[in-house]
């Protein structure tokens, strides 16, 4: 696979993906830091603020301190955010294509299942969706999307966080040839800050705040809102 860029967006995105099978063999394994049992002090220190701002993103009169709001969180890897949106009040569930990933979640006392967003069925209305990491990974990031504001309630908050190839980091890897992004075989799409806004308000969601991640080299964090139905 070898990177291309769109001529009238800019988007840059790669010019294959994997099939099937490949994916198959993809997530038959997991990396350390993809599964749970790792050091859950600094995932609560990581993720709360996470979780803050997707509360600030919420309606006053929607809040988990009455009545837990259920969040699924797409590609839930460790779990970090799933115990602490719980910790929250959240009825958090992760969903996850790594079956280790989720066994270990579930050891942990947390809700998680195999499978996609596409799959995964909910009896419970869905408040919040989070893609921390994954968006990049997707072959049509708009499918995802649209899907995600179809199974969101109204008003209902969606986080990503995934690299920015225009932050300055990105650019210093760049500027010194070592930036380990252009190299990493589960990535198909290099967004920039401008171009995951426009694509999240093509899909029907507000972004309202914006923030740097500390747990990937030049990664941005997104808070958007659901304000149109996707058909």
């Amino acid at each position: 696979m070898k990177w291309i860029r769109c001529e009238q967006c800019e988007h840059v995105f790669t010019d294959n993906f994997y099939s099937s099978a490949g994916l198959a063999e993809l997530f038959l394994r997991a990396n350390a830091n993809q599964l749970a049992g790792g050091d859950m002090e600094r995932e609560r220190a990581v993720w709360a603020p996470v979780v803050q701002r997707v509360l600030d993103a919420m309606p006053a009169h929607t809040k988990p301190f009455d009545t837990k709001l259920g969040w699924i969180d797409v590609g839930c890897g460790s779990g970090g955010l799933i115990s602490t949106a719980e910790e929250f009040g959240f009825d958090a569930v992760g969903i996850d294509l790594r079956e280790e990933a989720v066994r270990r979640i579930i050891e942990q006392g947390y809700k998680a299942h195999c499978a996609d967003l596409f799959s995964v069925q909910s009896n419970c209305p869905i408040h919040v969706i989070s893609m921390a990491d994954l968006l990049e990974h997707t072959s049509y990031p708009v499918a995802v999307l649209q899907r995600a504001n179809q199974m969101l309630e109204a008003n209902g908050v969606l986080f990503i966080s995934c690299p920015n190839r225009e932050s300055s980091s990105w650019r210093e890897m760049d500027r010194k040839n070592q930036n380990p992004y252009w190299g990493e075989i589960e990535h198909h799409h290099n967004f920039s800050r401008k171009s995951m806004m426009s694509l999240m308000r093509q899909c029907g969601f507000a972004p309202v705040s914006y923030a740097v991640s500390i747990r990937y080299k030049a990664c941005m964090e997104i808070v958007a809102i659901k304000t149109l139905v996707q058909a």
